[in-house]
């Protein structure tokens, strides 16, 4: 057993024994009254010889119930406490849920998860930071990414302010990365102390995760933030793509796919609209959720969009899940890039010769124009003049292309990337990038290489400037390399010493390089960042002195832009909606499946002690507080003085 608050009650018994004792002390002055006989007052005779002051006290019931009744009060008031097993931990770690699924307002009296999370959190402060817990409390938020908002610390004021100050985000939760954070900072066990107080961990969500939890040596406790019933109702848009019509470039083709966790199938109406004007209106059968996997049903349309500007897409159904309801993509003024094809001679046939040729000129390009690499020597800078797009086939490269490039068989000297030639071997590609813009579609499956270059990062480079597209077993053999903020595409290879240019897939790799490379070539496409990655502008923007204005109206500080003024990377941004830089306008999405679904496990699935859910944030080895008990003894034998002294004092 421990005392909470013992100072208190040594205070409250140095006052208050005394004081019943000189109760007990004093003489009472009584009022003389004559009687007959003092035979019919001997209990009156009795409380005389009590009230003498200075006489050694008569054994007295009620004295020894009083006594009992104050020692009682007093523990009370010392809050004493017991553990359930163990000491108390020395480390606690408060996490908690800020991703998209707690904004859900589907708890009871139209409360959010986020807010009963913050509850749950507050709780377990309030339990853990007692006078005489002598650990620290550390308070990490979690949401794409993970961050110790306080502590470590013993100051109940500061985790508390620091609850307060936070809010959810509509970003994919990530729970693993939170628990990997609380792995790294669990202090060391004693191997040879099994009484050593173990790390508690408090995980206040509602238990939402797609990675696998890492094992944490510490005692886990999962306060879930849910309903105990049904989750509410929700509805959301999980991907949206456009593209331009190839032959009626003034349409565009809007597709987009919904998740929802109905229980019933529902037609609901969808809603585009651009620049404020409603471009059409389609009623959906949205598919019910089956098999306890949430409903998905695919949405394609065509609007007429001659320029450019935002295309929104809106579900007009009020649900419990506000941030996935709308889905926005940027749109760009029709246009086909010019392309410029650099060979070591102004032939056809030279280099993969035709093959390649030929499928450029079927992908409908503003310009194709080809010159030699002697006569792009000549021209320097201003053979770029024009072009969206330089494809260099076996061609030498003597500088960095200032636009966008697709280099075959030749490694530009460009700084984030150092290469070697391999041993000469016919080799398959075994693993490509299939979530790429560049490989969409593609399956490099059947495609050999023979004599090629292996690509790796400079070592003195930004690793993000390095992107692998696809290898064989010997290496990297296909990557992007950004460089000053343009992207140049690096094949090892020699088109003529590969399989690739006879294989389906390179006309569409072709097509995705033309249609995602040029500045702009993706717009008209649609573009749009997503929460929880880092959102980067398919085209720089003056953004000098400008503020950072999120979707509420809020405004932000601006990441600081490039030497010129320009400003491509705005970091992660963390509320779906449109935000905006200067005068440009950048559409984020949640677009996250899991999130709309609102999940809500019954326990978490902790690697060797899997956490069940529970309301409550006490932990096993928390002191346990019996004060209650106590008080309760108090009312019990103070009811029974009070009926032996009624039967005392009664004639």
């Amino acid at each position: 057993m421990t005392f909470l608050a013992p100072l208190p009650a040594i205070v409250a018994a140095l006052v208050a024994v005394p004081a019943l004792l000189v109760l007990y002390f004093l003489k009472l002055r009584r009022r003389p009254v004559r009687v007959g006989s003092t035979m019919l007052w001997a209990q009156a005779a009795e409380d005389i010889q009590a009230n003498v002051p200075f006489r050694w006290l008569r054994p007295s019931l009620l004295l020894l119930l009083q006594l009992l009744i104050l020692a009682l009060l007093l523990l009370a008031l010392a809050r004493p406490a017991l553990h359930a097993q163990g000491a108390m931990p020395g480390q606690v770690f408060i996490v908690l849920d800020r991703s998209a699924s707690m904004r859900a307002a589907d708890m009871p009296a139209g409360a959010s998860r986020f807010e009963a999370a913050t509850e749950r959190a507050r709780d377990a402060i309030e339990r853990v930071a007692v006078a005489s817990f002598q650990g620290e409390i550390s308070v990490i938020a979690c949401g794409a990414s993970a961050e110790i908002v306080a502590g470590p610390t013993r100051s109940k004021g500061e985790l508390l302010r620091a609850l307060d100050a936070l809010a959810p985000a509509d970003e994919p939760g990530d729970l693993a990365a939170a628990l990997r954070l609380v792995q790294a900072l669990i202090g060391a066990e004693d191997p040879e102390s099994a009484q050593a107080p173990r790390a508690l961990v408090v995980v206040c969500s509602d238990g939402s995760t797609a990675a696998e939890l890492p094992a944490l040596p510490a005692e886990v406790r999962f306060a879930r933030a849910a309903p105990k019933e049904r989750i509410g109702d929700n509805l959301g848009f999980v991907a949206i793509a456009a593209r331009r019509d190839a032959e009626t470039p003034s349409l565009v083709r809007v597709f987009a796919r919904l998740s929802s966790n109905l229980q019933e199938a529902s037609t609901l109406p969808l809603t585009v609209t651009h620049a404020g004007e409603v471009l059409a209106r389609q009623a959906v059968e949205v598919e019910p959720a089956a098999g306890g996997q949430p409903g998905e049903t695919p949405v394609s349309l065509q609007v007429g969009m001659p320029g450019g500007g935002l295309l929104t897409l809106s579900i007009d159904r009020a649900d419990a899940l506000d941030a996935d309801n709308t889905a926005a993509l940027r749109i760009e003024p029709p246009r086909r890039p010019a392309v410029l094809l650099v060979r070591t001679e102004e032939s056809e046939s030279a280099g993969s010769g035709w093959l390649l040729t030929d499928v450029l000129r079927e992908l409908n390009l503003s310009t194709l124009r080809l010159i030699s690499s002697e006569r792009l020597r000549e021209l320097g800078a201003d053979a770029y003049d024009g072009v969206d797009l330089a494809i260099f086939d076996a061609a030498p490269g003597n500088a960095v292309p200032p636009i966008p490039s697709l280099h075959f068989g030749d490694t530009p000297p460009l700084p984030a990337i150092s290469s070697h030639p391999a041993e000469p071997a016919v080799q398959p590609i075994l693993a490509w990038d299939r979530a790429h813009p560049l490989l969409r579609d593609v399956a490099l499956d059947g495609v050999r290489v023979g004599r090629t270059a292996l690509l790796d990062p400079a070592p003195e480079a930004d690793p993000r400037d390095f992107t692998e597209l696809a290898r064989t077993a010997r290496g990297v053999v296909l990557a992007v390399v950004e460089h000053d903020r343009v992207a140049h595409v690096v094949a090892g290879f020699d088109l003529v010493q590969s399989t690739w240019p006879m294989h389906y897939s390179f006309p569409i790799f072709l097509a995705n390089a033309v249609e995602s490379l040029p500045a702009g070539g993706s717009l008209a496409g649609g573009w749009a960042g997503r929460t929880g990655q880092p959102v980067v502008l398919p085209r720089p923007v003056e953004a000098a002195g400008a503020q950072l204005r999120d979707p509420r109206g809020g405004t932000r500080p601006a990441p600081a832009p490039a030497a010129d003024g320009a400003l491509s990377r705005l970091g992660m941004l963390d509320l779906a909606g449109i935000w905006r830089i200067g005068e440009t306008e950048v559409p984020v999405n949640l677009l996250d499946a899991r999130e709309s679904s609102l999940e809500a496990p019954l326990s978490l699935p902790v690697p060797g002690a899997p956490a069940p859910a529970s309301e409550s944030t006490r932990a096993q080895s928390e002191p346990r507080e019996i004060w209650p008990w106590l008080l309760i003894a108090a009312a019990a034998l103070l009811t029974l003085e009070w009926v032996l002294f009624g039967l005392r004092v009664r004639i």
